[in-house]
């Protein structure tokens, strides 16, 4: 489990304003790390009551994470507006269920109902 806070600073056009749910999906290339990482943003907001907003993270290596309005949820805004800036998230991560399980018993297969502990 992880929870993130992130902050963007970004120039653009329109004006929106809005509440609601968003979902985000991101990637790494190994275990997800504690900690800042700063990024460029891309975001854009449409609505009239009931609307549709996305944003993308990236860096010199591509997307790194996408967001976007969550359906079903409520949510209202009014206007429209695209910007893009920087992105900067903190992310906080809990250790894993294998880790947790480790630290009290061991690497799995080393202990367990069917031959007690092995060497």
């Amino acid at each position: 489990m992880y929870i993130q806070f992130q902050a963007n600073g970004m120039v653009g056009a329109g004006i929106f304003g809005g509440v609601g749910v968003q979902g985000s999906a991101g990637t790494t290339d190994g275990r997800m790390p504690s900690g800042t990482e700063t990024t460029g943003y891309y975001e854009a907001n449409v609505a009239l009551g009931e609307g549709s907003g996305f944003g993308v993270n990236f860096d010199s290596s591509g997307v790194t994470g996408v967001s976007g309005s969550v359906r079903g949820f409520p949510g209202t805004g009014f206007g429209a507006m695209a910007g893009f800036g920087g992105s900067t998230t903190t992310t906080f991560v809990s250790p894993s269920f294998y880790d947790f399980w480790k630290s009290f018993f061991g690497p799995l297969g080393s202990f367990g109902p069917l031959g007690g502990r092995k060497n």
